[in-house]
């Protein structure tokens, strides 16, 4: 949702709903992806092999993790919501 206009008016109870719940969920999900800073040095690893140490297991199981976050925040920002006009 583009922020930098102004903040659209809802006419029902349910317009507002769903603009409270979209707000919502693209905040929490936008928290989440801010993580994805890390999976950097993973892309740099793999464009230039040999110069980084191994990967632990730990640290495989995190950059999966915030990976998926990534691609479910991409997909709820592209994919539009049931019930709504996106």
């Amino acid at each position: 949702m583009n922020r930098e206009g102004p903040v659209p008016t809802p006419g029902s109870p349910r317009q507002w709903l769903e603009f409270a719940e979209s707000d919502l969920r693209l905040a929490e999900l936008a928290s989440a992806v801010r993580e994805a800073g890390v999976l950097t040095p993973y892309a740099v690893g793999v464009r230039y092999p040999g110069l980084w140490a191994p990967v632990s297991d730990s640290e495989l199981e995190g950059a999966l993790r915030i990976a998926g976050q990534v691609v479910e925040w991409a997909r709820q920002m592209i994919l539009p919501t049931p019930g709504g006009d996106q």
